[in-house]
C-alpha cells in the first residue's frame, strides 16, 4: 500500500498553511472509495503518522458500507499540523496522538479517544534481549553499547516536541538527561515523522528506536520489540494490565462534525474488529 506523499511546507505549519494544504491536498492524497465510482461526498482527515495506515483501512471499510462517501487521508501533517488544518477548515477531522494543548482547547474542538496501542522500543537486530527500565536507560546512554553479537547500537531519536520523545523521557528518572546528551552527538539521526522513523529503524543495522505496536504491525515493518521489565509489548499484555506503556489515539473534530458518521463507524463492532486486527484496543469516550 502506498500512502500519499508528504505535503510540502505543512510540517512547519507556516502562515501559508491554508493555501498550501488546500491546493496540495488535491494532488497528494490517496482516495479511499467503494469501487471505482466517483464519490458524491468526501471527508478529509489526517494526523499522527502512526495511525495513517489504520485510518486507511477504516476508511475503506466505511466506504464499502457507504458507497456515496469517500475518505481522503492527508499524510505528513502529524498531530499538531492536522489540528491546525482542522481549525482552518482544510480537514474534516484529525487523529491526534496526544491531548489538546490549552490553545487548542480554546478552539472549541470535540476531542475523544478511540483506541490505545502498546508503545515500546524496537530494533532491526534479530534476537534482542530484554531490559529493565534502568538497564535500558544505561543502554541508551553508553556510546559503546552493542548487541550480544557485537553489532553496534544505532540510536534513532525523534524531535523534542514529539510524543514519542515525551514518553521515552518518562521511562526512568535519568532518561530525559540521557536524551538531551544524545542530541549533542552529530552522528545520531533524528526522524521527523513516524514513517521516517520506521524506515530508518528497519534499514539501520542494530537500530534502537521508539514505536507504537500498531505502526509496526500495520506497516509490516521488519522490527522486533524489546521486552521491558520482562514483559513483551503486545495487545494481550496491554489488555491484561501486564504491560503499561501505551499510546492513545483521539478523534478531533469541529462543532459541525462532518465526520460524525465515520467516527460512529469506528466505534461499531466492525470498526472495533479492524482496530484490534491492527494492534489496538478500542476505547469508548
Amino acid at each position: 500500500m502506498q500512502l500519499g506523499r508528504n505535503l510540502p511546507g505543512v510540517r512547519s505549519m507556516n502562515k501559508a498553511l491554508r493555501s498550501i494544504l488546500v491546493l496540495a491536498s488535491l494532488s497528494s492524497l490517496f482516495h479511499v472509495t467503494a469501487g471505482n465510482a466517483v464519490a458524491a461526498s468526501t471527508l478529509r482527515g489526517g494526523g499522527t503518522g502512526a495511525a495513517m495506515v489504520l485510518l486507511n483501512r477504516l476508511g475503506e471499510a466505511f466506504s464499502a458500507q457507504n458507497p456515496g462517501v469517500s475518505i481522503e487521508v492527508v499524510v505528513g501533517l502529524g498531530t499538531s499540523g492536522a489540528i491546525e488544518a482542522l481549525v482552518d477548515g482544510a480537514l474534516d477531522f484529525a487523529v491526534a496522538a496526544r491531548s489538546l494543548t490549552p490553545s487548542e482547547q480554546a478552539k472549541s474542538l470535540a476531542f475523544a479517544p478511540f483506541c490505545r496501542t502498546p508503545f515500546g522500543i524496537v530494533t532491526s537486530y534479530a534476537t534482542p534481549s530484554g531490559f529493565g527500565r534502568l538497564d535500558l536507560t544505561d543502554f541508551y546512554a553508553d556510546p559503546t553499547s552493542r548487541w550480544p553479537d557485537g553489532t553496534a547500537v544505532k540510536v534513532i531519536l525523534r524531535p523534542r516536541s514529539d510524543s514519542d520523545t515525551m514518553m521515552l523521557a518518562k521511562l526512568s528518572p535519568r532518561m530525559a538527561e540521557v536524551l538531551d546528551n544524545l542530541r549533542k552527538r552529530a552522528e545520531i539521526p533524528i526522524a521527523a515523522t513516524d514513517q521516517d522513523n520506521g524506515k530508518l529503524a528497519a534499514s539501520l543495522q542494530g537500530s534502537l528506536a521508539t514505536m507504537t505496536y500498531t505502526q509496526a504491525l500495520s506497516e509490516n515493518l521488519d522490527l522486533r520489540f524489546l521486552e521491558i521489565d520482562g514483559i513483551v509489548p503486545s495487545v494481550e499484555n496491554l489488555e491484561r494490565g501486564r504491560y503499561s506503556l501505551e499510546r492513545r489515539f483521539y478523534f478531533v473534530s469541529r462543532a459541525d462534525n462532518r465526520a460524525e458518521a465515520f467516527i460512529a463507524f469506528v466505534r461499531s463492532p466492525e470498526g472495533e474488529k479492524i482496530l484490534r486486527e491492527a494492534g489496538n484496543l478500542p476505547v469508548m469516550p
